[in-house]
């Protein structure tokens, strides 16, 4: 009688190095496919078979992974960021590369603000090949202060000359005086437009901002200090496109919200893909808040940022 052992090495060979199929060794071996099945499962619980995959060390696969399934996202891009590389120049080059890979023809792009944004925008290649039909639009009003490289506006079109697409302008000031000069640009036909466009976006790109006395709000006076102390007041951790949520990303009710001339944040939830690039420690609660509340579709972040989103969100 053979030793078993040598059965199962022999299985492993047809398999692993001849290409067999499971029907032709049980062919061959005079058993049913259904025994090579469970064989070949104990080839490897017995590591008679080692699986090797070329790259798998160097590479965040199995940490992308658990963040799709923790959080239900359709891709999680982790890149590794060098102590003496920006953060995010790195994380914008690897928005460049996914904007890359999903242009077609009659794709509707919304873009969001900020510096990783800009850094998109100025990285974008303006060689990507002849898409008809794109259309890039504004998802928040332009910037009140001099904060250039962040202007949403500014961005709009740097992306949009480069893909030779058609730019929908946000024709508003970020924020207005109060909800009542809100509803009177609503009314506006150019408004009303962009709102649309905002509907009908196929991909939009965005970064989360923080809650924090450091963040590209506050240093640009986008908001003041008494509308920051408010924020914090509420439990604000971030902001997504200029919207401020706690730390289940939950809206706050609070003035800065009820002013914000932009896309509501119930539309991210409308939009087939919501990319988010963004990382950096101070962004994590921020980032797991837009996660906790179903924000996002595509997170783009480093690596310690995607370890302790999960660290900070397991159970006690």
């Amino acid at each position: 009688m053979e030793d078993p052992r040598n059965t199962l090495i022999k299985i492993a060979h047809y398999y692993y190095r001849l290409d067999y199929t499971q029907s032709e060794i049980a062919e061959k071996l005079k058993m049913s496919r259904q025994r090579i099945n469970r064989l070949l499962k104990k080839i490897r619980q017995d590591g008679i078979v080692k699986i090797h995959i070329e790259g798998f060390s160097e590479s965040f696969v199995e940490l992308e992974s658990e963040l799709e399934t923790k959080y239900n996202l359709n891709r999680v891009i982790v890149i590794s960021v060098m102590e003496n590389e920006n953060l995010y120049e790195s994380l914008a080059m690897e928005g460049v590369n996914y904007l890359k890979s999903v242009l077609r023809d009659d794709l509707k792009i919304g873009i969001s603000w900020g510096k990783t944004l800009y850094h998109l925008a100025n990285n974008l290649p303006g060689d990507l090949g002849s898409f008809k039909n794109i259309t890039v639009t504004q998802l928040v009003g332009g910037m009140s202060s001099e904060e250039g490289p962040r202007k949403s506006d500014e961005i709009t079109r740097l992306i949009a000359e480069k893909l030779n697409a058609k730019p929908n302008f946000f024709y508003a000031p970020t924020f207005v005086s109060n909800p009542l000069v809100r509803e009177a640009f609503m009314e506006e036909d150019s408004i009303k437009e962009v709102f649309a466009a905002i509907e009908k976006c196929d991909v939009v790109l965005l970064s989360i901002g923080e809650v924090s006395e450091y963040s590209s709000s506050l240093k640009t006076l986008l908001i003041d200090k008494e509308e920051y102390n408010e924020i914090k007041a509420k439990g604000g951790v971030g902001n997504i496109s200029l919207r401020y949520f706690d730390e289940n990303g939950k809206i706050l009710d609070c003035n800065i919200n009820r002013t914000v001339m932009g896309i509501n944040p119930e539309t991210f939830k409308k939009v087939p893909e919501v990319v988010c690039i963004s990382g950096g420690k101070e962004k994590e609660k921020a980032i797991l808040g837009a996660l906790r509340e179903g924000y996002i579709d595509t997170l783009i972040t480093d690596e310690q940022t995607a370890r302790n989103i999960l660290a900070m969100d397991k159970p006690l």
